[in-house]
């Protein structure tokens, strides 16, 4: 067992103790922490259900009742999608796209890893700081901030 896993099994059982652990002092903590979770819970799955149910329905059925479940259900719609080749195609070049972004993506950040993990060097602390934080901020804010 190397370092990196240890750590990262002490991180995760932490975590689960956290989450699962009642909180001292205030016994509706613990009510309050599933309700914020469930709510959170609900503002990513019903809009994904909408989603998946507006595809059973037709475009007027949709403007009407657009979060009902349908009249008559369009199965048509799905099969039109996955059985023409534009969906196919679309989904293959998306796939590579990805899978050259992942390779690009590893093929650089791997030594510059290495770099900061294994070489010391003047400002070293600074560079990684600000490579760091330049990923957290999306990049058109950084390229209208000039940053």
């Amino acid at each position: 067992m190397t370092d990196v896993s240890t750590a990262f099994d002490r991180h995760i059982a932490a975590t689960t103790e956290f989450l699962t652990a009642p909180v001292r002092g205030n016994p509706f903590a613990s009510l309050y922490r599933l309700l914020v979770l469930f709510l959170v819970a609900g503002l990513v799955i019903v809009p994904l259900l909408a989603t998946v149910i507006g595809g059973f329905k037709d475009l007027g059925e949709l403007r009407v009742n657009a979060f009902g479940l349908p009249r008559v259900w369009h199965w048509e719609n799905y099969w039109g999608i996955l059985s023409g080749s534009g969906y196919w195609r679309y989904l293959a070049n998306s796939l590579w796209v990805a899978g050259w972004t992942v390779f690009l993506t590893l093929a650089v950040s791997a030594p510059a890893a290495f770099a900061f993990a294994h070489l010391h060097f003047f400002g070293e602390k600074f560079l990684f700081n600000y490579l760091r934080i330049r990923r957290t901020i999306s990049a058109p804010v950084v390229t209208v901030a000039g940053v």
